[in-house]
């Protein structure tokens, strides 16, 4: 058996060089395309969870194509047997529209370094219908797992230190969580990044933040910085919050559909059991703001991608303000059922009227109106 795996690890890696190369200039061709199936033809799709990553940030090309783009294989080791080859990766684009202020738009060249990537070749026996290719498979991961759920980190620094805290704040803050929304979405995978443009590289091309700590979508993978948290009681509250997205995706169909204030209002509802006195700071905060007339219009917080950077605080602050406003008169049930509602398809006016019994100008008044009065006074 020694044999044909030595053969295996010093088999030539010129042909298989060059047809990863071939692979990522197809890859390159399609975004500039913005052939959303042709680039995902390039994915290896036997992680649900990866595979749908790559759909999201693809999807994103129909409406923010970039004006150069390339895929190719970066500076540092590289290894290539038969079937599987570890590889740096290198992406570099520039989309032209956009505000300035956009990290991947506006105008800005980038140019991201990933850590190594695992390529699989397809049907290597080249016995099945369609020829032999190279699919993307994600980064060559380390993985150490709990209960339900496995934690992806690339070793190196304080990396699996991060990863073994994760262990242990993850299932506190999924069974909060769990209890807080009234379901559970099932096993996960949760990815550490050492870099943040690595992050925001396979988020979105046209990610609008500078900073990103963390993310996820429906059927994704759990994103976080290792520099985000640097305790296990910090990553119980950075896994209440972005958990807590996991949990809404699994409110309905639409989940990824509804006002982006609601996403993160809710998320910001759940964590905040593991920010003691954050409540009661957010309440005075926003009677102070509610006074000085300097709320936020909540068509300004619906969209995460075209949101001004300037009130996009607002989408946790502002959108935690009236959960909490809507679960104290009307309960966690209840609550839970409006934005069920929404991530089933209606308007949040629809959603307001069919669970709450008023309509959302009616709703969004009386919120106003409760903070007329500094905290503690009626």
């Amino acid at each position: 058996m020694l044999l044909p795996l030595l053969l295996a690890l010093h088999a030539d890696p010129q042909p298989a060089r060059a047809e990863i190369e071939a692979a990522l200039a197809n890859m390159t061709r399609a975004v500039l395309a913005a052939d959303q199936p042709a680039f995902l033809a390039s994915i290896d799709q036997s992680e649900p969870e990866f595979a749908t990553e790559w759909r999201h940030w693809a999807a994103q090309l129909r409406d923010w194509k970039p004006d150069a783009f390339a895929m190719t294989i970066g500076e540092g080791d590289a290894t290539f047997g038969d079937t599987r080859a570890v590889v740096p990766l290198r992406m570099t684009w520039t989309i032209n529209k956009g505000p300035e202020e956009s990290w991947g738009a506006g105008g800005k060249p980038r140019d991201v370094a990933f850590p190594p990537v695992v390529f699989l070749r397809e049907d290597p026996d080249g016995d099945g219908p369609l020829p032999a290719r190279w699919l993307l498979h994600g980064e060559d991961w380390t993985e150490i797992r709990g209960q339900g759920f496995i934690v992806r980190y690339i070793p190196g620094g304080n990396a699996e230190k991060v990863a073994r805290d994760v262990l242990a704040a993850f299932p506190v803050a999924r069974e909060h969580d769990n209890a807080f929304f009234g379901l559970d979405p099932g096993p996960q995978i949760l990815k550490l990044y050492t870099s943040m443009d690595h992050l925001k590289a396979t988020v979105y091309l046209n990610m609008p933040d500078s900073y990103l700590g963390g993310w996820s979508e429906s059927g994704e993978s759990i994103k976080f910085l290792t520099s985000y948290a640097h305790s296990i009681p910090e990553w119980k509250n950075a896994y209440a919050h972005e958990y807590g997205h996991v949990c809404t995706w699994a409110m309905g169909p639409q989940a990824s559909a509804i006002p982006w204030w609601t996403s993160e209002g809710i998320a910001e509802q759940a964590a905040a059991v593991f920010r003691p006195g954050y409540t009661e700071q957010l309440d005075k905060r926003f009677r102070n703001l509610a006074r000085a007339g300097e709320l936020t219009p909540w068509e300004d917080i619906t969209d995460y991608v075209t949101a001004k950077q300037k009130v996009k605080a607002m989408a946790y602050l502002q959108g935690n303000s009236l959960m909490l406003y809507v679960t104290g008169h009307w309960g966690d049930a209840e609550r839970n059922g409006w934005v069920r509602a929404m991530c089933r398809g209606a308007t949040p006016d629809a959603a307001t009227r069919e669970v709450l019994g008023l309509p959302f100008a009616d709703l969004d008044r009386d919120w106003r109106a409760s903070l007329a009065t500094p905290a503690g006074e009626k």
